[in-house]
């Protein structure tokens, strides 16, 4: 599909985070939008923290779009 592959071009060029990070996100709209793909993955691995970090989920700290951390607080 041309599209993806201009945006996958493009978002490998590019070198500001930010802006590759857009790039990525509308690769992942396309995706979806066109059925490209079907994700059969999840991610394998352990995360570990200690007891004073609070309000942290790691299921919802880590996703397509990047880290959500901004609920998170030290208790110290």
């Amino acid at each position: 599909m041309p599209e993806v592959n201009v945006l996958d071009d493009k978002q490998q060029a590019e070198l500001d985070n930010s802006k590759r990070a857009k790039i990525i996100q509308d690769l992942e709209r396309l995706n979806f939008e066109k059925a490209i793909a079907v994700p059969l993955y999840a991610l394998n691995g352990w995360t570990a923290w200690k007891n004073f970090v609070k309000d942290y989920d790691h299921l919802r700290a880590f996703n397509a779009l990047g880290w959500q951390t901004s609920e998170v607080w030290l208790d110290k």
